[in-house]
């Protein structure tokens, strides 16, 4: 997958920089996607990472926010049970 990378990572044992772009195996929610593959891993990602599901009235599970919101894990956001709505 080719990706162009938005912060600072550490691949191959090597500290690499902002825009950087390389051929990776695995992603993080940090890069972007240059080709439809790596789009789709790193939107993956960012479900995984940053996702937040909730149910609707009929117990169906969705995403509250899509595409997620991209936040610090300082100030992750969880999302109150709405009563009478999803599992007990």
């Amino acid at each position: 997958m080719r990706v162009k990378l938005l912060r600072q990572h550490m691949i191959d044992d090597a500290l690499r920089e902002p825009n950087e772009i390389l051929e990776v195996s695995v992603v993080t929610p940090y890069m972007e996607g240059l080709d439809p593959e790596a789009r789709k891993a790193i939107y993956d990602e960012k479900v995984r990472v940053f996702g937040r599901w909730v149910y609707d009235e009929h117990n169906v599970q969705y995403l509250l926010d899509d595409p997620p919101i991209e936040r610090p894990i300082e100030e992750n956001q969880p999302v109150r049970r709405i009563p009478g709505v999803g599992p007990r």
